[in-house]
């Protein structure tokens, strides 16, 4: 019961069950959670299988007798019992160390600090806000006064570029060392694409701000290309231009530079920080959604995580399942505080570029 249970968490079943039995060993890498929060999983998981057994047994009328004592099992887990107060605290179970009391009269319960258990990777929800907001502003640096040149409309198109890579990998949990951008001849119109995952393909869902976002993105690129007179390809849908005005794919190492540039902290442990946080960040997300919750399953889907056949080809996403994903994909930008006004992003429509 605890393997297919879709709503135990990995870090739970690796403690029950250990990791060669697990979905994806990988899976675990990638999400934190507390002792309590665990302990709390496991004996709320325990309880609703016990349930499903009484009302089995219950349905079928099959008398379950414990040996050890003349009473049936289904009175006796039907039985209400009183629980103590650290067991009815919703989401977490805390655990207590009795020790005897140093004048030697009775015992006294001493509640043990909690355990961390997982990727210690995700970066807080406040930090990341920060860092796309300075991503945001370094954007708008560049549309303060208006664009005149073709220098000066490169050096905003560049700058776009670099807001929709890590857009990207917050909003999809892209691996950063596979994709940075999207393969062209891989991304069917904007609603969904297929990225190579460790050697396989697997569908990638976009959210509607990526799918806005990407949208706008190529309407600036198609811009410049014309102001540029270039007929550069790519096979990705975002790139730069350099110096000579030829275009250059992203790399890991621009991305981490870039990044290290504009994290709003700067510390001495600023090199720990690496756009592949993100992907432990989006992975967080999912692990602690509400609204929808995401099974195990889910989160596997949305981290390409696959031990079963489920790359491309193979698998097949039921409508409703395509659903669920989406109802966590389409907030994500609103929670992070991302912005796509219309009063905000320059327009190209009526710009007359100047000759340099």
């Amino acid at each position: 019961m605890a393997q297919r249970c879709p709503y135990l968490s990995t870090s739970a079943k690796s403690v029950l069950l250990g990791n060669k039995t697990l979905h994806h060993r990988s899976a675990t890498a990638y999400q934190r959670e507390s002792s309590d929060q665990i302990r709390y999983k496991i004996f709320k998981a325990h309880n609703e299988y016990l349930e499903r057994i009484v009302q089995t047994a219950s349905r079928y009328r099959i008398n379950l007798a414990i040996d050890s004592a003349h009473h049936h099992l289904s009175l006796l887990l039907n039985t209400k019992v009183m629980l103590p107060a650290y067991l009815t605290t919703v989401g977490k179970i805390v655990v207590f160390e009795r020790r005897k009391n140093p004048n030697d009269h009775g015992y006294q319960y001493i509640e043990l600090p909690t355990l961390w258990v997982g990727s210690n990777r995700a970066l807080p929800l406040d930090d990341v806000r920060t860092f796309f907001l300075a991503l945001d502003n370094n954007v708008k640096q560049h549309t303060v006064a208006k664009v005149t040149t073709k220098t000066q409309l490169k050096a905003y198109y560049n700058a776009l570029t670099y807001q929709l890579a890590f857009q990207f990998l917050m909003l999809t949990g892209a691996r950063p060392t596979h994709a940075i951008s999207l393969e062209t001849r891989r991304c069917y119109g904007t609603l969904q694409s297929t990225l190579s995952d460790k050697g396989r393909y697997r569908t990638l869902y976009l959210c509607d701000y990526l799918q806005e976002a990407i949208k706008y993105y190529l309407l600036i690129q198609q811009n410049l290309l014309t102001q540029l007179g270039s007929h550069a390809s790519s096979p990705f849908l975002w790139f730069l231009f350099d110096e000579n005005n030829q275009p250059q794919p992203l790399n890991a190492r621009s991305m981490r530079q870039f990044m290290h540039q504009h994290w709003p902290y700067k510390s001495s442990n600023v090199k720990k920080i690496v756009p592949y946080c993100l992907r432990h960040t989006f992975a967080q997300q999912a692990l602690t959604s509400t609204n929808p919750q995401l099974t195990t399953q889910h989160i596997d889907r949305l981290m390409g995580h696959s031990s079963f056949g489920e790359h491309l080809g193979s698998d097949q996403c039921f409508p409703i399942n395509k659903k669920i994903l989406l109802e966590f994909l389409n907030p994500l930008p609103e929670k992070l505080y991302f912005s796509l006004d219309s009063t905000t992003l320059f327009s190209f429509s009526h710009t007359h570029l100047l000759q340099e």
